[in-house]
């Protein structure tokens, strides 16, 4: 995915997961790295025996880091400790920002950066501000996060690296599932991606930030999205989406 993203013309900053950084042995003296803004986001569940790795980590890379991006309250308490500053903390996926009046809470709080809830339609999301958010344009959306790991009642555990297993449902779709054996987790994720890259209107919600997020692609796959990302959405060519995907919200909503 690295390799892909460095033939992209664009500015763009990296937002690392939990499953890289927070190795030992990852570093960002790596030659793959180049002059990207790098942020990482903390694991989504903060248990008590990671919490002294997640620390050290963060001391030893705070340096190269630009923000960090949190899931939970336990990590918001976790940078309160560790006394990062209320600007370089990104609200993910799950701290939800749901009105202008929760958003302006937080920002009370002096947290200044949030997400655009994936349950909100278009209608929703603009009556929302927007002006410091950030947006999923496309990407595979985790369903659940497990301790109940797939992987160890399918094949006897070995703690190796993240791999992929496939669960299928009735209807025939596949849905990926990643193990995070550093922290003895799985995510569950949707069987398509979201994608909005030939919906104008996203322009019109005026997004801070808008956010293409990798997980299960290879690197021609993540090359393709990116190729579709610069054709559809930036030069607006009239070019057909031929892979599966969905709209997630953005039209129906949920009710």
């Amino acid at each position: 995915q690295l390799c892909a993203l460095n033939t992209f013309e664009y500015d763009y900053s990296l937002v690392l997961k939990d499953n890289l950084w927070l190795k030992e042995a990852f570093t960002f003296k790596n030659p793959v790295f180049k002059n990207e803004k790098f942020f990482v986001s903390l694991p989504v569940v903060v248990r008590n025996n990671n919490i002294h790795l997640i620390k050290s980590r963060i001391s030893e890379l705070d340096d190269y880091i630009n923000g960090y991006y949190v899931s939970s309250y336990d990590g918001l308490g976790l940078l309160d400790e560790l006394h990062i500053s209320k600007d370089r903390i990104y609200f993910d996926q799950r701290l939800y920002t749901y009105s202008n009046r929760s958003e302006k809470a937080f920002y009370d709080l002096g947290y200044k950066n949030f997400y655009a809830p994936l349950e909100l339609n278009e209608k929703e999301l603009n009556h929302r501000n927007n002006s410091t958010s950030e947006m999923l344009l496309y990407g595979y959306v985790p369903l659940m996060y497990m301790a109940n790991c797939v992987f160890k009642s399918t094949y006897p555990c070995k703690s190796a690296p993240e791999s992929v297993l496939y669960l299928k449902d009735r209807k025939n779709a596949y849905f990926p599932v990643i193990n995070q054996c550093f922290i003895c987790t799985n995510i569950i994720y949707n069987s398509v991606p979201v994608c909005l890259f030939d919906i104008k209107e996203v322009n019109d919600l005026n997004m801070a930030r808008i956010r293409l997020d990798f997980t299960v692609e290879n690197k021609e796959q993540t090359k393709a999205v990116l190729d579709l990302f610069q054709s559809v959405f930036i030069e607006r060519e009239n070019e057909e989406i031929t892979m599966d995907y969905t709209r997630g919200h953005f039209k129906r909503g949920v009710l």
